[in-house]
């Protein structure tokens, strides 16, 4: 977050600036928002219920082994 927040002051003072870890990381961001629009937000939401189920499950089934 300091990263990106000397480098955007960088850019401030000149705009041509570049940086190598703030230009992949933006190629990162740009990637997994690319692949979250092609999969769709049900997706996105059925794979996040998955997840807060299997959360939520795990403890519930380790306290009934006990």
């Amino acid at each position: 977050m300091a990263w990106q927040g000397w480098y955007e002051i960088r850019v401030f003072r000149d705009a041509d600036t570049s940086d190598p870890i703030v230009d992949n990381a933006a190629k990162a961001q740009a990637a997994v928002a690319g692949w979250l629009d092609q999969v769709g937000p049900a997706t996105v939401a059925a794979a996040v219920a998955v997840l807060l189920l299997a959360a939520t499950a795990v403890p519930v089934l380790r306290r009934q082994r006990r």
